[in-house]
């Protein structure tokens, strides 16, 4: 399994307790992260992954509690 799809797969499991929307957010950003891997361009992979690293440190940080790590 390759490092990004581990990252997705962690973000994804750590934003599934966030508010709705911001969880909602994060998933399409992390589904289009993934769908941009698929497709060759690691650059936009990146930049998505980055964007839903954010929604989930804003959503940890509003919810007021931290991320269990796996």
């Amino acid at each position: 399994m390759s490092t990004v799809t581990r990252a997705l797969i962690a973000a994804a499991l750590v934003a599934a307790p966030l508010l709705p929307a911001a969880a909602d957010e994060a998933e399409d950003a992390m589904e289009a992260a993934l769908a941009a891997y698929r497709a060759g361009d690691v650059a936009l992979a990146k930049e998505e992954l980055d964007y839903a690293a954010t929604l989930l440190e804003r959503g940890s940080r509003h919810s007021g509690r931290v991320p269990e790590l796996l």
